[in-house]
């Protein structure tokens, strides 16, 4: 997600990463209303530096900040699924992968095998004067 900080600006100030974000409403009596968190642990500023940042947002009613929350916690979620998802396929790619070459090193095992028992046959056949 990208973040700006002035409203309408062209150029994003940075960008959030929501792979295992913590979304929480802001509590207490310094907080503003309609007021959220966002703990994105890996994110990174304008700078390309990745840290461990906490974000503050407001918004404009209950029913909007209750909108977003969802929203950024679903997206999270999601993230970490296609990650998982994307694991899985990579490590199932990389069995194959061993497999083909374990099958393959068995088939020139059996033809040096079969080379060799022939070759073998063929020296049977010859008589030695």
């Amino acid at each position: 997600m990208f973040h700006f900080n002035v409203q309408m600006q062209s150029n994003p100030q940075g960008i959030i990463n929501l792979h295992g974000c913590t979304v929480t409403k802001t509590e207490g009596p310094t907080a503003r209303p309609n007021s959220f968190s966002l703990l994105a642990p890996k994110s990174v500023s304008i700078d390309a530096k990745w840290t461990n940042r906490t974000y503050f947002m407001a918004a404009k009613d209950q029913k909007e900040m209750d909108a977003w929350i969802k929203k950024v916690d679903d997206a999270g979620k999601k993230a970490v699924e296609r990650a998982n998802q994307r694991k899985q396929e990579q490590a199932k790619a990389e069995a194959d992968k061993a497999a083909a070459t374990s099958e393959k090193k068995e088939e020139k095992k059996e033809e040096k095998k079969k080379e060799s028992k022939d070759s073998d046959d063929d020296g049977k056949d010859k008589k030695v004067c």
